[in-house]
């Protein structure tokens, strides 16, 4: 199925269960859930603001 916006999805790493992940995927991690966090702030003054 092609993506209808254009956009590309990106997803968090996730390790096997009792692995480890490396700081290169923890620092790929971090960086996601800024991008999250940032995303839903602005969601939230959207829904305030009106």
């Amino acid at each position: 199925m092609k993506n209808p916006l254009n956009y590309i999805q990106e997803y968090p790493h996730r390790t096997k269960q009792k692995g480890e992940s490396t700081s290169e995927q923890k620092a790929r991690n971090k960086e996601f859930s800024r991008k999250g966090i940032f995303v839903e702030d602005v969601i939230r003054l959207v829904k305030t603001s009106g």
